[in-house]
């Protein structure tokens, strides 16, 4: 008895799986390139790795492989769009511990709105054409693609080697190389076939990582030395974009104090790129070393031998640290103590004097009016520093806790903005209580979480009774480590320190 052989699928069937190949492999394509991968060598193995899905996936598990690809994509475009740079396995699993306390409220506003509409839209396109792909039975077409995917694979392998992912490798002859191998990998192999290379070597979940990178002081020159005083207030301030020192919103001004402190001032611009944590922004200034983007770097050094902070506890003046959070986050009390500083001032020591926390978040979160009024009854008599980070800007989710009035209703940022205000509002009243002649050392700590900016942090120094202007516009674009060697200059350089 013979079988009734199956009618030959029509053309429109056809052109579905064609469409569907070419856009899921459009969409990664594309994933890639927003998310700041070089896809020049990626274009066969995505083509490749998208035809074997569609010859080889019945209709019900492509619609599950193209949902799974449309939410790693949102992943790693909201991931880019917040960092400035694309994910690895490695800065995912040590991010993941930055943002496990938070709540969804506050995790939502990592996503990108517009990477969620596209995706979505593709999604929904991919899973439709599915239906309408026809069954293929000749499973041996597959191999086409598979061999072209394997070669690419190889090519990328020969390019480099997977050694270069092994702890002997990176502490060895890979030593000179700062940029961590799966960073390199990923314009060879794309996300997965890296990802997968990270978990296969262990580099995912390795401590190992290379010695950080020394900066160098080029472009710091030209900038003017003011004297350096006894009295110092530094503060690292969340998300403070460039362009919030003079931007106005309806005829206001966002920031009036910081823009007000200009014309006596010298200001900087810094690169603004967040390296995966907040720490590592101050962990390059007092350090003076580049921070890796896949780690945060308190969680693992075990000695500071270049900080700055000996050289500005000289003389056995108090150096303080104000941060609205818990200690043990980030490792930072045990950091912090390491490179010098008397006393860490967390949110419980607050809560302890009578602070009251904002209910946000796994702990509560000091908002920054709260934490500059209770650095300010600090202050002693004679000589100090105090090292304050801020927290407020961090919170447009949650800017009904932190201040009662909206402003700037008619900017779509009017939340963040509102932040921005009232944490320049907060710095005012502290610098108003400091002692004449204090030196007030301010800049951000990474460039905001939206793409409607240039990038760029400021960096401005401020002696209180004096004027001292410079505007470094000018100059190039100078980094936050290279700020260590201007502050060597500021405090007189450590004779212990490296050069």
């Amino acid at each position: 008895m013979m079988t009734k052989a199956l009618p030959a699928p029509p053309l429109s069937a056809h052109l579905a799986a064609a469409a569907l190949t070419l856009l899921m492999a459009g969409q990664s394509l594309l994933t890639q390139h927003l998310s700041g991968v070089d896809i020049r060598g990626l274009i066969l193995t995505d083509l490749a790795a998208s035809l074997l899905l569609v010859l080889m996936c019945g209709t019900g598990l492509l619609r599950l492989v193209s949902l799974l690809q449309g939410l790693f994509s949102l992943f790693c475009l909201s991931y880019a769009a917040s960092m400035g740079m694309p994910p690895t396995l490695a800065a995912a699993l040590n991010g993941s511990r930055q943002i496990v306390g938070m709540d969804l409220r506050s995790l939502w506003t990592y996503l990108d709105p517009a990477a969620l509409a596209f995706l979505s839209l593709s999604v929904l396109a991919q899973c439709w054409l599915c239906g309408r792909k026809p069954r293929y039975g000749r499973r041996w077409l597959a191999l086409i693609p598979a061999c072209a995917l394997l070669a690419t694979q190889y090519n990328a392998c020969r390019l480099q080697p997977p050694r270069q992912f092994t702890p002997e490798f990176v502490l060895g002859e890979g030593r000179s190389q700062f940029e961590p191998p799966a960073r390199r990998s990923l314009k060879y192999r794309g996300y997965l076939a890296t990802f997968v290379l990270e978990l296969g070597s262990g580099a995912a979940f390795a401590t190992v990582h290379a010695p950080a990178r020394t900066c160098s002081p080029a472009g710091t020159e030209q900038i003017p030395v003011p004297a350096a005083p006894d009295r110092v207030a530094l503060v690292q301030v969340e998300s403070l974009d460039f362009e919030l020192l003079e931007m106005e919103v309806d005829g206001q001004p966002v920031m009036p104090f910081l823009r007000s402190l200009l014309p006596d001032a010298v200001l900087l611009r810094l690169d603004g790129t967040k390296k995966l944590a907040s720490a590592n922004s101050d962990f390059e200034l007092f350090n003076g070393l580049e921070a890796s983007p896949d780690i945060v770097h308190y969680e693992y050094e075990d000695a500071y031998p270049r900080s700055l902070i000996p050289r500005l506890a000289a003389g056995g003046r108090p150096v303080e640290v104000f941060h609205g959070l818990p200690a043990s986050y980030m490792n930072l009390k045990a950091a912090y103590k390491l490179q010098g500083f008397s006393r860490y001032h967390d949110i419980e020591v607050m809560r302890a004097a009578g602070v009251r926390p904002l209910d946000c978040w796994w702990a509560g979160v000091v908002r920054d009016r709260d934490l500059f009024d209770y650095a300010a009854r600090q202050l002693p008599p004679g000589p100090f520093v105090q090292f304050i980070i801020t927290m407020s800007m961090h919170l447009p989710e949650y800017v009904d806790l932190v201040t009662p009035e909206l402003r700037f209703r008619s900017s779509p940022r009017s939340a963040f903005l509102t932040l921005a205000h009232d944490t320049d509002a907060a710095l005012r009243r502290y610098v108003e209580k400091l002692p004449q002649g204090t030196m007030l050392i301010l800049w951000g700590d990474h460039r905001s979480y939206s793409r409607d900016n240039s990038g760029l942090i400021p960096f401005l120094v401020h002696t209180k009774g004096s004027s001292l202007h410079f505007d470094g516009r000018q100059l190039p674009v100078l980094s936050r480590c290279s700020m260590y060697s201007y502050l060597q200059k500021i405090f007189g350089k450590d004779a212990d320190a490296p050069s």
